[in-house]
């Protein structure tokens, strides 16, 4: 049978007994542990070194006691899970049986002013102030276990909820991720929150007057030289046109002609497909009086998401009795004072 005899050497004194010391015959707690050499100049190391071990030591071990602690001196082995979670850089680890997770010793201001547990309220928040002074009144800072953040409230009813005045310096996005810019407001829209045109501040649109039509033409579709330049969202364009024929061609008592006008994508194209509801503004020189009016309030939406140009066109016009031809003077151009058009925002 083989004896296997252990020697312990330690310079210094070892103490033995329900308490432990090092350097010291009165121990006074589980393990003391004294400098040999507290002051002075010596050149002999002091201090306790903890067990050293890589990530992938400290993932693999079994059975690990509450309060154990080691120092990882390389996070190149092993992997960021399981026990090992937290292990993201080389330091001081104590193992957390209740997570069972190692856990790092972080050094710093460990008092009160960070956040506290308050499981009866279902919440973490501030403790202290930075001097660890109590809290005054009013300024709380909490976050719930339902994700409710809470500022200067300990009750916060939705995701922030913020008691008191509030700045912000930059851009606010909308539930689209779209950046608001001058002139908008925001809405609800489908459950999200999206920037709008505010039409209580956009100015309204002029149309620029061509020079008009001129003609004899009762068909589809003959160009004023008018446009309208409207930015995006939905508009109301008031349209009001006088209607003129040259002097040899004004209707007598029994003759009349109706006339359309609309707004194109085009100088000569039918009407646009932006229109919503009613595309016409029209109306009726009816003789022996030599004017009439064509009026109307036309709803154009630009979703283009940019300006867009729109064109004043002469629809098709109906004579009465279809034996009279009128021959139109400047239709819908800059010659006569009446004529007016403005788009109001109307979204």
């Amino acid at each position: 049978m083989k004896k296997i005899i252990y020697t312990l050497i330690i310079s210094g004194t070892l103490t033995v007994s329900a308490q432990v010391g090092i350097n010291t015959t009165s121990p006074a707690s589980s393990l003391d542990i004294l400098a040999a050499n507290a002051t002075g100049s010596s050149i002999n190391v002091e201090g306790l070194l903890i067990p050293r071990v890589d990530r992938l030591r400290a993932q693999s071990m079994l059975a690990v006691p509450n309060s154990t602690i080691l120092y990882v001196d390389n996070i190149t082995t092993g992997a960021l899970s399981g026990q090992a979670s937290n292990i993201s850089s080389v330091g001081y680890y104590y193992y957390n049986a209740t997570s069972s997770k190692w856990v790092k010793l972080v050094a710093g201001d460990l008092t009160s002013d960070a956040f506290v547990d308050n499981p009866t309220s279902t919440r973490v928040e501030l403790g202290t102030k930075s001097t660890g002074a109590t809290r005054d009144a009013n300024t709380a800072f909490v976050i719930k276990d339902n994700g409710n953040v809470g500022i200067k409230t300990d009750t916060p009813s939705q995701t922030l909820h913020v008691v008191g005045n509030t700045r912000l310096d930059g851009n606010i996005v909308d539930g689209s991720d779209v950046a608001g810019v001058e002139g908008q407001v925001l809405s609800i829209e489908s459950g999200k929150v999206k920037w709008k045109k505010n039409t209580g501040s956009t100015s309204a649109v002029f149309a620029t007057f061509g020079s008009g039509y001129s003609g004899t033409s009762s068909l589809y579709v003959e160009s004023t030289g008018t446009t309208i330049v409207l930015p995006p969202g939905k508009w109301i364009v008031y349209t009001n046109i006088l209607i003129t024929t040259t002097t040899l061609t004004e209707p007598s008592a029994s003759q009349a002609t109706f006339v359309r006008l609309t707004w194109s994508d085009g100088a000569t194209t039918t009407q646009s497909s932006d229109i919503v509801g009613g595309h016409l503004a029209s109306g009726a020189l009816v003789g022996p009086t030599t004017f009439g009016m064509a009026t109307g309030a036309i709803i154009i939406n630009n979703g283009t998401g940019a300006d867009k140009t729109y064109y004043l066109t002469k629809s098709a016009s109906q004579n009465y009795p279809n034996t009279y031809v009128p021959n139109f003077l400047n239709l819908g151009g800059d010659s006569a004072s009446e004529n007016n058009i403005v788009a109001i925002p109307a979204n």
